[in-house]
């Protein structure tokens, strides 16, 4: 297979499923809104694709689309539609600061030293600008739950949720990717 590309075999999901299957894949974090999701399905995504068409195609039939915060990271959002919508440089900047605080705060967990793990959150960030009802997954590792939530509950995020974010947050978060590597560097 050639450098870069992935195998995708992902029929129509829920999306919040087959961006699950996505990150893990490839090895990319996503962070989207639960509610934004809700109800919407992805489109099938079949062959050998760069991560990046294989995007293109998966969230087609969503109306939302990618912003990237790093090579390996990104959040969805919908398409703009017109004004007094939140400011997308207010949106990016705020989960850009949501995603940094939130790997820095699992850099030194021992739990994650192996790097194999891939992590959902779901969570709101509170007036007082901190992690709230967070819930934890972790794809075929539910040992590794307990320490996530434990470190993250009540994480202070160092911003206030613009009042126009929907909310909660869903974070995905993989040991490979490359940002997390690069924040986790000694």
């Amino acid at each position: 297979m050639p450098p870069g590309m992935h195998r995708y075999v992902l029929p129509r999901l829920r999306l919040h499923d087959a961006l699950q299957q996505y990150s893990q894949i490839t090895g990319r974090s996503v962070l989207y809104d639960a509610r934004q999701v809700a109800g919407l399905y992805s489109a099938p995504v079949h062959g050998v694709l760069d991560p990046d068409e294989a995007l293109r195609k998966l969230i087609s039939l969503s109306g939302l689309s990618p912003h990237f915060s790093g090579a390996d990271a990104f959040m969805l959002k919908a398409r703009p539609q017109g004004s007094g919508e939140l400011s997308p440089l207010v949106a990016q900047a705020f989960h850009a600061q949501v995603q940094s605080r939130v790997t820095q705060a699992l850099c030194d967990e021992p739990a994650l030293q192996d790097r194999t793990y891939h992590l959902t959150l779901l969570f709101t960030v509170g007036p007082d600008r901190r992690i709230e009802g967070l819930r934890v997954h972790a794809q075929g590792r539910p040992a590794l739950e307990a320490p996530v939530h434990a470190r993250l509950d009540g994480l202070p995020i160092g911003m206030t949720a613009p009042t126009d974010l929907p909310q909660p947050l869903t974070l995905q978060l993989s040991g490979r990717d490359a940002r997390v590597r690069q924040e986790c560097a000694p």
